[in-house]
C-alpha cells in the first residue's frame, strides 16, 4: 500500500467534529442516557437504517460528554479511511493533536496514541 503524500495538510474539520446542526435536533434525553450506561465497555455499536438519527444522536452525546469533562472524539469515516495512513493522519487529529507529526509512520503514530491513553486516567470516547 502506497503512503499518500502529507504535505502537512490541515485534516477537513468536518470529519473529527460533529456538526453542531445536528445536536440541536430533537433532544433524545432517554437514549443518550442509555449510552451514558455502556461507558465503562470496550465497543458498542449502534445500528439502524439511514435516516433513523444516528448521527444526531451521537452528536448530542458527544455534547452532553464534553460538558461532563470526558474527552470524546469523532471521526467521520469514508471510503478514503480505508487507506491507514490516512486513517491514523485523522485519528491522531481527532484524539491527541499534540501528538501530530508528519514524520511519523502511521504504527508509531497509533503507538504512540495508545501509550498515551494508557497513562492519562480520564476516559476517553471515540465516536466512529
Amino acid at each position: 500500500m502506497a503512503r499518500r503524500n502529507s504535505n502537512s495538510s490541515d485534516p477537513i474539520l468536518t470529519k473529527i467534529a460533529p456538526s453542531t446542526r445536528t445536536a440541536r435536533h430533537v433532544v433524545r434525553e432517554a437514549l443518550t442516557g442509555q449510552l451514558d450506561q455502556v461507558l465503562g465497555r470496550r465497543l458498542t455499536l449502534i445500528q439502524a437504517p439511514a435516516g433513523y438519527g444516528k448521527t444526531s444522536l451521537l452528536a448530542q452525546w458527544h455534547l452532553r460528554l464534553a460538558q461532563r469533562g470526558i474527552r470524546v472524539a469523532w471521526l467521520t469515516l469514508d471510503e478514503e479511511e480505508s487507506d491507514v495512513f490516512l486513517f491514523a493522519e485523522y485519528l491522531v487529529a481527532a484524539i491527541a493533536a499534540e501528538l501530530a507529526s508528519d514524520s511519523l509512520p502511521a504504527r508509531a503514530a497509533l503507538s504512540a496514541i495508545v501509550n498515551w491513553l494508557s497513562r492519562d486516567e480520564r476516559d476517553t470516547v471515540l465516536i466512529l
